[in-house]
């Protein structure tokens, strides 16, 4: 029993760019295709041949990547530090003025007691200075709470995002059960074509490209390509 074909619209693209550009490489892909579609799983090797998938693999980048977005988010971390520590610096400072208001309040208290006029307009002149700087130092806390929140907020997004590119960096590269079409084979090993079968019968083509292309890219990369296309185009028809 042969299989239903059906094409991801970015090979749609590719195949037809490579009509125009390598008409022998399409013909043979055609010609592959057309096999496929006639015989479906009686399809083996040299022309069909299964995909090979560790059970968790990475990019041989990854550690560099994860480095690279590790980096910023460390002086994110130190940034948020230093706020948390400039709005400590101005809340112990206003706890000491605090203090001392209380202290000024008690002494012209008792300066009025004894009469000594000289001594309570002075401490007053006192309070009202020590006030001024509370005032201020209550603007400064407002803007080093708000900066270090914000602070806190940036870094708890980049965490996430470093957290997400590790997982999808380390997660089994695909769960679809992948086969290889090998236009031209044996004589030829320049095409690559990666597709899976959709039960009942319909072969989904995912990825594809010349010796050229595979050379540029990551093999991995595509078979995790084929997941996110299969998952986006599952169910449709073509």
């Amino acid at each position: 029993m042969g299989y239903r074909i059906r094409i991801v619209p970015e090979i749609e693209v590719w195949l037809g760019e490579l009509r125009g550009d390598d008409p022998g490489a399409a013909k043979l892909i055609d010609e592959a295709v057309d096999a496929l579609r006639q015989a479906g799983a009686d399809l083996g090797p040299p022309l069909v041949v299964p995909v090979e998938i560790p059970a968790r693999q990475r990019r041989p980048d990854a550690a560099a990547a994860y480095q690279q977005q590790l980096e910023p988010l460390v002086r994110m971390r130190r940034a948020v530090a230093d706020a948390a520590t400039a709005r400590k610096r101005v809340e112990l400072e206003i706890q000491r003025l605090e203090e001392q208001m209380s202290q000024l309040g008690e002494q012209r208290g008792q300066a009025v007691e004894i009469g000594d006029d000289e001594l309570a307009a002075y401490l007053r002149a006192r309070q009202s200075f020590v006030a001024d700087q509370l005032s201020d130092l209550h603007r400064q806390y407002a803007g080093t709470r708000a900066e270090e929140e914000r602070l806190t907020e940036v870094s708890r997004r980049m965490q996430l995002e470093v957290d997400s590119s590790r997982e999808v960096d380390s997660r089994p590269a695909s769960s679809l059960k992948l086969s290889e079409l090998r236009p031209g084979a044996p004589g030829s090993a320049d095409i690559r074509i990666l597709f899976a079968v959709e039960p009942p019968d319909t072969a989904v083509i995912l990825a594809a490209g010349t010796e050229r292309d595979w050379l540029r890219a990551w093999y991995a990369e595509m078979v995790q390509r084929c997941q996110t296309r299969y998952e986006r185009d599952h169910g449709s028809t073509g």
